[in-house]
Order: structure tokens, then sequence, then C-alpha cells
């Protein structure tokens, strides 16, 4: 079986080899530098989109594309202009030229009839939504043509397929994520990344085949809408992902904007190679079979979807313990709380018999410090535990509050890790006593716990303005604001 324009050319096709001593594959694959990525414009009304955005061209032509054509004007809807492609290594075309010059074909939206169909040449590939089902004129058209078509909307839902998905990418930034489906197995992945998994009053089985939902009733789609709006209110980004096979995708919000549909298809199509480095179409594989639509001009029939994972039974959760002990009444929760202060004002008035003023200043100092810190991360969002944390070794290393600095005069003095390690390291080039050493390695771990921790706020602090900026203008492009 020979595969895409090039595979005419004797000299071009490959075969990957399991090992030196196995026989060849029988998947034909064509390497990274033979192949021409190209990305036109996209003409379907409304549409803002554009296929791959710069940072995903410098990453196809680090990999070994021979070059990657994008149509002048492509990302302008989407806010990203062409110096942005041409800095990443692109080249800027007219979009006869991108049509006709591209081996492999990257779109958000299917072909349009007309133009575009009779535009794409003789044993390329096209990469796009195409809702085959639906579209039986459109894969016909692209039948004739003699092209390899793979629809995005067919890719099946498996754990390999998540690299290709938008799911992962807000909790790995330290976004809180919240989760809906309709599909009692998702439950489990949702909250297996860290995110919380928020449910309707209804109880609807959705899970359909192949991993993908099925349509729901009508009552619970009023409640899924009510459940959307109240999410609404509260949450910044919202990212939709919601397809049938066969049928329209459900509205679930009027205006939709994506910003991670070029991550999914790079990944997509770097996902097909049989050999490094190399395209090839390996029809074994259950993604690639499960997504292909045409095979140099045949038209494939859907691959069997598999069967939806049987509904886990919900078992009767064990009563609470809380529920199994009686109830405290009024006077047994004062009694309690009274005997808890007066116990721990006893400890503290024992230790301050028992001990000194300066022990108990100290003490005093550690209390109170644990307990603010206690208070202050409990009380912030998971997600910003690693900034707090970074911020806080900072703080810690300038100013510690459990530092005992001994001068000659022997007298206790709160002070800086830092400046308390260069009292005790007494002046010299280096340490002559065991204290001495020991302020020079205070000095160190100040210093580490100083830039350190700034260094990392100000990195994850970046990373979310990024995050930020990188939603909101595709947002407002969206909006056309």
């Amino acid at each position: 079986m020979l595969y895409p324009r090039l595979a005419a050319d004797p000299g071009v096709v490959a075969r990957r080899s399991a090992s030196s001593s196995s026989s060849p594959s029988p998947v034909p694959v064509v390497p990274y530098s033979s192949l021409t990525v190209g990305v036109p414009r996209e003409t379907y009304p409304n549409e803002r989109r554009v296929a791959i955005t710069p940072q995903n061209v410098a990453l196809l032509l680090r990999k070994g594309f021979s070059r990657v054509l994008i149509e002048r004007g492509a990302g302008e809807a989407a806010e990203l202009l062409d110096q942005a492609y041409e800095q990443a290594g692109a080249t800027l075309v007219d979009r006869a030229t991108v049509w006709s010059q591209s081996n492999i074909i990257l779109k958000v939206r299917g072909p349009q009839p007309g133009d575009e169909i009779e535009a794409l040449q003789q044993g390329s590939t096209i990469i796009s939504f195409l809702y085959p089902a639906q579209n039986k004129q459109l894969v016909d058209q692209l039948a004739s043509r003699r092209v390899t078509a793979f629809a995005m909307d067919m890719v099946p839902r498996i754990s390999r397929a998540q690299t290709f998905d938008a799911l992962r990418c807000a909790r790995r930034l330290g976004a809180i994520v919240r989760g809906f489906d309709t599909r009692p197995a998702v439950r489990e992945q949702v909250q297996s990344l860290g995110a919380e998994f928020i449910e309707v009053d209804i109880q609807e089985d959705g899970a359909g085949q192949g991993g993908y939902a099925k349509e729901m009733s009508k009552e619970f789609i009023e409640a899924e809408m009510k459940l959307f709006m109240e999410q609404c209110r509260e949450v910044d980004i919202i990212v939709t992902t919601a397809l049938i096979p066969g049928k329209p995708a459900p509205k679930l919000i009027t205006k939709e904007s994506s910003t991670l549909y070029s991550n999914n298809i790079t990944k997509y199509l770097l996902s097909m190679a049989p050999q490094e480095k190399s395209f090839g179409v390996d029809l074994s594989d259950e993604v690639v079979r499960g997504s292909i639509v045409t095979l140099n001009g045949e038209i494939l029939p859907p691959a069997p979807r598999p069967a939806p994972p049987p509904t886990p039974k919900v078992e009767a959760a064990a009563p609470a313990k809380e529920q199994t002990e009686l109830a405290l009444t009024p006077w047994q929760k004062a009694t309690r709380d009274v005997a808890t202060v007066t116990a721990g004002m006893g400890t503290t008035l024992a230790l301050g018999k028992a001990t000194g003023p300066i022990f108990m200043g100290n003490m005093l100092t550690f209390g109170l410090a644990g307990l603010v810190g206690y208070r202050a991360v409990w009380g912030v969002a998971p997600a910003l535990h690693s900034p707090l944390m970074s911020v806080t070794n900072a703080i810690s290393g300038e100013s510690s509050f459990f530092i005992v600095i001994c001068i000659d005069t022997n007298e206790p003095a709160l002070g800086m890790v830092g400046i308390g390690g260069f009292f005790i390291m007494g002046g010299g080039y280096l340490p002559s006593t065991i204290p001495e050493f020991l302020g020079a390695v205070s000095v160190l771990l100040a210093f580490v716990n100083v830039s350190g921790g700034f260094v990392v706020t100000k990195r994850m602090l970046d990373m979310f303005k990024r995050w930020c900026f990188c939603f909101q203008s595709k947002m407002l492009a969206a909006y056309n604001l």
C-alpha cells in the first residue's frame, strides 16, 4: 500500500522495522523531511479559529517537517499575526500555494464544497472536523479527489487519546478546575486529575458507544443548562468538548472560543509516526482507525465502537462516624470547650513555673507563628499552595522568629537568619570553629531560601499571567471585541 503523493517516488517511502532482526512492517511511512504541512485560512462563516498557532509551527519544524505553509492572514481573526508565524519559521504564501504544495492540510472546519474541495491535490492528506455521518456528500467528494481524510471529531475517547484533548492543561497550570459529564465513568477521571466533579440532580446514564456520550432526555438537558448558568456566574474560563457521533453537537453555551485546537491537532499529527520522524497510516492503531474517513480515495467504514463500560453499582455507604455518635447537648459542648481552654492555660502556667521568661517568650512566639502560618496556608486554595510556600520560604530566609543569636554577652536576641549567620561567622575568610561553620551554613541556606523562593514565585505568577492573557485574547477575538 503506497501512501500520499510522495509515495510515488521510490526514494521517498521508507518502512519501519520492529528491530534489526525482524521483518519490515507493512505500514509505509514518509519521512517528515519530505513533507510539507499547509494551513489555509478558514472560510466558514464566523469561524475565527486557525488550525495551528506559531508555537506549534515551530514544534513541527523542530520535529523535522520540511516546511509549514501558512496562508497570509490565516490567524488574523484569532489575533495571531503573520509576523508571529514568520518568526516561528513558517512560510507565508497565497491561498493557491497552500493547497497545491502541501502534502498535509490542517484545518478547523472541513473543506468547503467548491473551490476548497477542488483545490485538494490527489494523494494529499487533510485533518479537520468532518462529521462524516452527517456530511456523506462531503465524504464522497473527498473520496473522488483520492485524498486521505481524518476527522478530529471521530478520535476515540480512550486513555492514550487524552493527549489530543484539553482535559489536563488547566490543572497542570495550577487552575481550580471543575468538570461535568453525562457519563458516570468520567467522574473518576475528573477526580484523578484533582478537579471537582459537578452534577445535576437528575440521575441518567449518558454513556454511549466508543466512549462518547449519547443524547440525553429533555428533562436532563434543562437541568444541565440550569447548572451551566450557575457555573457561568462563578468561573472565568469555560472549555466545551461535547460531541455525539452522527448527530449535531449539543449547544451548551451560545458563544464558544477554543484556544487548544492547535495543540490537539498537532499532537494528533505527530502521533501518526510508525517510525521516528516519519508519517504513516497504521490501521491497526485504534486512534488512527477510529478517526480515518478515507484512505487514498477509498471510503472506510466507521470502526466499531467499544461498548460503554458497565455503570458502577452504587453501594450503600456505611453510616458516617458523626452520625453514629449521639449528638452533643449544648451543655456538653460548652463543658468540653471550657475543659480544653483550662488545660491549655494550665499547661502554659506549669511551663512558666518550670522554666524561665526567656523560654516562655520564645515558646509564645513559636506558638503564635505556628497558628498564624497554619491559618494562612489552610485558608488559601490548594492551587495557590506552591506560590504561597515559595514566597513564605523567601520571607523566612529574610526574617525568622525562631533563630536565637548568641553574641559575646551571651544575651539572646531575635534577628534575621542571614544577619545572625554573619554575626556568628566571626568575620574571617574561613570558619575556624563549629559555631562559625554553622553560621556560614545558615547564611548559605538563607541565600538559597531568599533567591529560590522569589524566583519560583515569579515563574509561577508569569505562568498564570500567560494562561490568562491567552484566554482573554482569544475570547476577545471570538466575541469581536
